[in-house]
């Protein structure tokens, strides 16, 4: 391998580095400012940073999956056993990568278009699972409906645990 190509692989991992590094800010951040929160209702105001946390992540994981099967495809021996492994890493790895990207990149549109109905929270949810989603999209769509309504009952739990807003009459 040349010593351009070594280098080539280096940036491309120090690239994938400060991706990780930039979403696990704005993960922190995010927590910071939502640790602030008492009410649900509440929950929108904040909705600047779930944008940014969709985005940055979208952005990672799809980088992630595209550098990830270049330089597996780089790594080809030659041999057909060898080289069948790395086709189905390839794929695997470019379809969780774009699996979870693309739940990213929904949740971020939701968030543009209604931030107030929280659905964009349930593809946050559902993000961690990506990777899990391109295996389940293989075996069968059942199995998929049950992690769906399994992480919509989890959004359910979270907002029954928050209290909600009191009303005022205004003479407080």
């Amino acid at each position: 391998v040349s010593r351009s190509g070594e280098l080539k692989k280096t940036l491309l991992s120090l690239f994938c580095a400060a991706s990780v590094l930039a979403q696990l800010g704005v993960c922190l951040a995010q927590y910071v400012l939502l640790r602030r929160i008492d009410l649900y209702t509440d929950f929108p105001k904040e909705i600047g940073i779930q944008r940014a946390v969709s985005a940055v992540t979208a952005f990672t994981d799809i980088s992630i999956a595209c550098v990830l099967a270049y330089l597996l495809h780089t790594s080809r021996s030659g041999l057909k056993r060898s080289d069948s492994v790395i086709n189905r890493l390839i794929l695997y790895s470019f379809g969780s990568g774009l699996a979870t990207g693309v739940l990213a990149i929904a949740a971020l549109t939701l968030t543009l278009v209604s931030p107030k109905t929280f659905v964009y929270l349930l593809l946050d949810l559902l993000i961690p699972k990506g990777e899990s989603f391109w295996g389940l999209l293989k075996l069968g769509t059942d199995r998929l409906f049950i992690v769906c309504v399994n992480s919509m009952l989890a959004l359910f739990v979270l907002f029954a645990s928050l209290p909600e807003k009191e009303e005022t009459d205004g003479n407080h």
